[in-house]
């Protein structure tokens, strides 16, 4: 968990009992405690976009069936991304330009940027479903300027041909198409096996500048790999 952390479940669970959706999914025991099912998806909607728009005044809606993202998970990342660009020096807020590539239905990385950071951001989605509920997430900003979870999402949003370290190797052999333009290329990875896979393909290309950094939230664990 990043020291700047944004939540805490007990504070969570409080402000929770404001949203109706979120009321409905919830059960309160008989010592007062909130008790939130992280196994059931309807459960995981709702705890997400109840966090979306308790802390960053975000409405968010998700294409049925598509995935559910973990909130403080990708939040982890983008502090990541803070501090990298910060101790590389890389450029003012105002400046940042980033890139998601297959954003979802919940354009989640993008509405967090621009709203926590006012980074412009672009999001990139091949499902058609995912990209109208994308483009509507990101309409409706623009006018308001673990392993025991759920597993939610269309088969594309959890896996891609040849896996996610080919995924991640054709980010590398496009990068090197824009050696100017791009100042840094990141991933999130699901496998601590990967990691060392996709180090193995940057040494072969000859390319030394990068880190790798571990996302640790509750029972999950992500694995974070950065090309300069």
């Amino acid at each position: 968990m990043h020291p700047r952390k944004y939540f805490e479940l007990r504070q969570t669970t409080r402000s929770g009992n404001k949203y109706k959706e979120f009321r409905k999914v919830c059960k309160l025991e008989l010592n007062g405690r909130v008790c939130i099912d992280y196994r059931n998806e309807s459960t995981l909607r709702a705890l997400t976009q109840m966090l979306l728009e308790e802390y960053f005044q975000l409405r968010v809606e998700f294409a049925p069936g598509s995935l559910v993202p973990t909130l403080p998970l990708r939040l982890n990342y983008i502090l990541w991304l803070e501090d990298l660009i910060t101790s590389l020096k890389l450029a003012d807020a105002a400046d940042v330009r980033g890139i998601d590539i297959g954003c979802g239905s919940s354009c989640i990385y993008t509405l967090l940027g621009a709203r926590k950071n006012s980074w412009r951001m672009y999001a990139l989605e091949s499902n058609d479903v995912n990209l109208e509920f994308a483009r509507s997430n990101t309409r409706n900003e623009d006018k308001r300027t673990p392993p025991h979870n759920c597993h939610t999402g269309h088969d594309e949003e959890l896996a891609c041909e040849g896996g996610e370290v080919q995924f991640v190797h054709r980010i590398i052999e496009e990068s090197e198409l824009y050696p100017e333009r791009i100042g840094i290329y990141t991933s999130m990875l699901g496998h601590k096996s990967s990691v060392g896979r996709i180090i193995e393909i940057l040494t072969k290309k000859q390319i030394t500048n990068v880190s790798t950094t571990e996302f640790c939230q509750g029972n999950t664990t992500r694995w974070g790999c950065l090309e300069l």
